[in-house]
């Protein structure tokens, strides 16, 4: 079953005209394996792994804090703000 970002990938893909191929998942799980053989229109053909990155507890509070306006600094000290398009 393809990830959310897997199928947002395929649809980026298709709204671009680039054709791409879902590889096989291996049964060995020590050989990680692409997820996509992309065909960009060259002869050469690029190949595609892509990862979801699913938010923790402190980024959905994070995303929460920032959604009601309010201002978050990062762990890395950077202070990020919304601002309302009102």
């Amino acid at each position: 079953m393809a990830t959310e970002s897997e199928e947002l990938f395929e649809q980026f893909c298709k709204s671009r005209g680039l054709r791409c191929r879902r590889l096989a998942e291996r049964s060995d799980q020590e050989l990680q394996t692409p997820d996509y053989l992309l065909f960009p229109g060259s002869e050469t053909p690029v190949i595609a792994e892509i990862k979801q990155l699913d938010p923790n507890d402190d980024d959905a509070k994070e995303m929460e804090a920032l959604a009601d306006g309010q201002p978050v600094v990062t762990k890395d000290g950077v202070r990020v703000e919304c601002q309302s398009k009102s």
